[in-house]
């Protein structure tokens, strides 16, 4: 025969079990939480390469703008002041500079701006361009005579310019 109390037995050790049950599945397994971070970390490394590629393609395009930039300073200070300004590229410390009446009036450091490194087809190790007070450039006074390529490189992104003996930037 069932008594009052084995019913209440009974429904107390379902409650329980039900409780225990829910609790259950309310959180997660530890198994559930690995695979959750592999997957997560799987994405941010994909995310951090693809960055990083972004990165590089957009310093070495800035590089680029800003030596063309510099260019256009040194063709405008001579025009201004009715002087030759030079735009100087030493190819191997990374750097460029305008310098009129032997004083730098700008420069650039790719290597610390952007982290890029300038290389150019013949190891020159520098370039000198000077823009006369009429505005275009002084072949005379020019260290190159023919087109001459520079390379600005970070990681694998590479951009070229070429300067052209009558200051022309492509």
């Amino acid at each position: 025969m069932k008594t009052a109390d084995d019913s209440t037995d009974r429904s107390r050790s379902s409650a329980r079990a039900d409780t225990r049950h829910e609790r259950r599945r309310g959180g997660f397994t530890l198994l559930e939480m690995l695979v959750v971070i592999g997957i997560v970390s799987i994405l941010v490394g994909m995310g951090v390469q693809a960055f990083s590629g972004v990165s590089a393609n957009l310093s070495t395009r800035s590089s680029r703008e800003s030596l063309v930039a510099l260019k256009a300073v040194a063709r405008a200070r001579a025009v201004e002041r009715g002087s030759t300004a030079k735009l100087i590229i030493k190819v191997a410390d990374d750097r460029a500079y305008v310098i009129q009446s032997d004083t730098i009036r700008r420069s650039i450091s790719f290597k610390t701006d952007f982290g890029v490194t300038l290389s150019e087809e013949n190891n020159v190790d520098s370039l000198v361009l000077c823009m006369s007070p009429k505005g275009y450039a002084d072949l005379d006074c020019n260290s190159f005579t023919t087109a001459v390529t520079l390379e600005m490189t970070l990681g694998g992104s590479t951009r070229q310019v070429t300067i052209l003996p009558m200051g022309q930037i492509n």
